[in-house]
Order: structure tokens, then C-alpha cells, then sequence
């Protein structure tokens, strides 16, 4: 559970799920540290609060983390909650993906929420006791749908969620109960905000040899341009009330998918994986070995 006027730093608020997040924290009277590349694109939340941070923030450079961190505990002397939000998406398939654009999603998606969180880490144990307040904090990484299921056009942004999910899962593994830290998965379905829309508006241009309408890329593209799609997004507003309402509690998950389109997805994903790994049991154990403790 959140103290009543907990100090949240939110990265990517600029649009859509990080704005929505950002504009339902500072409507319940908690602290909101609100970041963006450009500071102009937060002008939707006042000035006038000592309440509201705007902060300048490049998630993929250590040194902008940094600076960040110290401008939030300058104003507010502590953190309770980060939320790395901020992403990006190229979409095209993968043999037509440049590697810039791979490190590039690599970078914003997964070396930059590591790296916030590792320092978040340090500001909940260490910082945190001498504020005042207690010690311990909430860490939560926003993931995707695209963090469990992995779908044609989208293998260097789904390499980059899967690196987050299984980065974070260690890491709270790692924690000592007695800090106090918490740490959540978020795994939104389709939503509608600015970055729905801009993931698919560039697209790579495809291989010669994908040039048949029946292949799985071609499907999947045509059904993620079709505007009727969008008709069954949720409202990004709606994801920002479920992530609030469920850090009130005394118990939160390690993962939580939102919107039926994640759970089914997810769900259905996570039984075939349980189906096949039966079905080539006694292949996998006639190799031998013991069971990992644990």
C-alpha cells in the first residue's frame, strides 16, 4: 500500500499510458515527478504546483537518469513509486529491421528501465529512511502484451520486452524482504494512445521475398492498419486507474496483464507452452540431471 501523498517519477509521460498514469496520480493528491525528452510536451499538467515536477529526461542516457533522480529528490526528498514507461517501436519484420533501429528499441525499452531501476533500488533502501518517511518503494517496469506473446513485425521491440520481463523477475528475486520493495510488470493489450498508432504509421519496407499477401507479416499487417482494430483498444485512462488501484493493496502481483485481449492472449500462450513442454517430457528428462532447488 502507498503512503496517501506517495512521490511517483514517471518516464515517458509525453502521451499516451505515461500521461494518462501521470494526469491520475496528480488528480489523488499524490507527488508527481512527470518526464519527458522535452518538457513542453508535459504543458497538459500545471506549473503552479509544488506538488508537479517536470522533469527533462533521455532514459537511454545513464547521465539524464542521474540527473533526473537528483532533480526529484532535490524537490521531494524521496521516491516511493517509478514507473518506466517510456518506449518505442519499429515496425517491420525482422530481416528488414536495421540494427540501429534494434539497438535503438534495445536502449529505450530495456537498457533504460535497467538502469532506472538498479538506481531506484538504492534511493528506496538508502535514501528513503533518512526522508522521514519509511523505507521501500515500488518499482513498476511497463511491459506489453508483446512481453509474453511475440507476433510477426515486431521481433526487435518483443526482444526488448522479453530482455525487461526477465531482467525484472531476477531482480526481484534478489531483493531482501526487510527494504520494503515491491516490483510489478505492467502488460497492457491494445490501448489507445499516440504510440498504438505511430508504431505502425513507419513502416520497414519488406524484403522481395515477402512479398506474398498470404504470409504471416502480410496478415498481421493488414490487421494491425485496419482502422476497426482500434474500435476494441481500452482507453488509456482505464489502464492508469487498474495500475493505481492495484499498488493500494497490501498484496501486488509480479505481473498484470490489462485488457481482455492481453489476458486471453497470455493465458492462452502460457497453456500452449505448458502443453508443449508435456508432450516433450520425457525427451527433455532423458538427458538427465538433477532438479534446480528453488
Amino acid at each position: 500500500m502507498l503512503p496517501h501523498n506517495a512521490v511517483w517519477l514517471i518516464t515517458g509521460c509525453s502521451s499516451g499510458i505515461g500521461a494518462s498514469i501521470a494526469t491520475y496520480v496528480a488528480s489523488k493528491g499524490h507527488r508527481l515527478a512527470a518526464t519527458a525528452r522535452k518538457t513542453s510536451s508535459l504543458s497538459y499538467l500545471p506549473n503552479d504546483s509544488q506538488d508537479i515536477l517536470k522533469v527533462s529526461l533521455d532514459v537511454s542516457s545513464v547521465a539524464s537518469i542521474e540527473a533526473a533522480i537528483s532533480a526529484v529528490l532535490d524537490h521531494f526528498g524521496r521516491i516511493d513509486v517509478v514507473v518506466n514507461n517510456a518506449g518505442i517501436n519499429t515496425f517491420g519484420h525482422a530481416e528488414a529491421l536495421t540494427e540501429e533501429s534494434m539497438r535503438s528499441m534495445m536502449e529505450t525499452n530495456f537498457w533504460g528501465p535497467m538502469h532506472l531501476t538498479r538506481k531506484a533500488i538504492g534511493v528506496f533502501r538508502d535514501v528513503n529512511p533518512g526522508s522521514g518517511g519509511a523505507i521501500g518503494g515500488t518499482i513498476v517496469n511497463v511491459s506489453s502484451i508483446g512481453g509474453r506473446c511475440a507476433f510477426p513485425n515486431h521481433a526487435g521491440y518483443h526482444a526488448s520486452k522479453f530482455a525487461l520481463e526477465g531482467f525484472t523477475e531476477a531482480i526481484a528475486s534478489e531483493l531482501d524482504p526487510k527494504w520494503k520493495i515491491q516490483v510489478l510488470i505492467l502488460e497492457p493489450g491494445g490501448t489507445k494512445s499516440s504510440f498504438s498508432t505511430s508504431s505502425t504509421a513507419d513502416v520497414v519496407p519488406r524484403h522481395p521475398a515477402y512479398q506474398d499477401p498470404t504470409l504471416p507479416v502480410n496478415v498481421m499487417l493488414d490487421a494491425l492498419t485496419d482502422p476497426k482494430l482500434s474500435e476494441t483498444f481500452v482507453e488509456a485512462e482505464k489502464v492508469a486507474q487498474c495500475l493505481f488501484e492495484t499498488l493500494q493493496k497490501e498484496e501486488i502481483p509480479m505481473r498484470l496483464p490489462t485488457g481482455r485481449d492481453a489476458f486471453a492472449a497470455i493465458k492462452g500462450k502460457e497453456t500452449a507452452k505448458m502443453e508443449e513442454l508435456e508432450r516433450w517430457r520425457e525427451v527433455s528428462e532423458s538427458v538427465g540431471g538433477g532438479v534446480i532447488p528453488g
